[in-house]
């Protein structure tokens, strides 16, 4: 039986994944009735189910209890938002452990200060590209399946600029991430020379149009064309299969 971090894994080596946000077990038995291949939950969308606003207020205890209830009434590989990794480096070695222990995939992390902030307001700031590094470095490290997924995401684009979110980026990726994302709200058309940029430096993006989050492995191309602004992600083609074989998130 393959640990849930390889079967995401392979479910994106095979194609381009659609992967619904999921706040509780019965939404993600849903998901899996609808033929969905894996599943994610969101630190916002877990926030709002229990009447909070998006601002670091949830323990991690009440995310691994959330996840292990969403693992156990279901058979699909579960992504999870870390936030932070609640706390330091240490925190984020426990982090790791805890979400691995209750059957999750794998987990993102977030380059914010403490409180936290919704990737999508005003009003974040960022730890140094080292501090991020450095727990990178502790969640790979902690990890006990090297098929355990942790993705670093940053919110440089709305606080620093464009070429910041493409530089750490990159230092995130250096530094063992499975996969880099940053968050890009309110995509144009005349924005998609920029993206074309990201794309170069072996990044993607966690958020467009505030409600699709779209990622990919490290090493993989990115999907062609333009990001539409509105409607559900795609699936590849046979022609463009090879060059789209991207993780796509649809945030409930």
């Amino acid at each position: 039986m393959p640990s849930p971090g390889l079967q995401l894994r392979r479910a994106w080596d095979e194609r381009t994944l659609a992967v619904p946000g999921v706040f509780d077990a019965l939404v993600a038995r849903l998901a899996e009735r609808l033929g969905f291949s894996a599943i994610y939950l969101s630190g916002a969308a877990l926030s709002a189910s229990a009447g909070l606003p998006d601002v670091g207020l949830l323990s991690v205890t009440e995310f691994v209890d959330r996840a292990r209830t969403i693992t156990q009434a279901t058979s699909l590989p579960l992504l999870c938002d870390a936030d932070t990794g609640f706390g330091e480096v240490l925190n984020v070695e426990r982090t790791v452990r805890l979400f691995e222990s209750a059957g999750v995939a794998g987990i993102h992390l977030e380059d914010q200060e403490l409180p936290k902030r919704c990737g999508h307001l005003s009003g974040k700031r960022l730890v140094e590209p080292d501090a991020m590094a450095a727990k990178i470095r502790a969640a790979v490290a902690a990890r006990r399946d090297s098929d355990f997924v942790v993705i670093a995401r940053t919110d440089a684009r709305s606080v620093t600029g464009f070429d910041d979110a493409v530089r750490r980026g990159r230092v995130y990726l250096a530094k063992g991430a499975s996969a880099s994302a940053g968050q890009y709200d309110g995509i144009r058309a005349k924005s998609y020379s920029r993206l074309q940029r990201f794309d170069q430096h072996g990044l993607s993006l966690d958020s467009v149009s505030g409600f699709r989050l779209s990622l990919r492995l490290k090493g993989r191309p990115a999907y062609p064309g333009g990001h539409q602004e509105t409607g559900p992600p795609t699936r590849p083609t046979s022609s463009n299969a090879d060059s789209s074989r991207a993780l796509r998130f649809v945030a409930i």
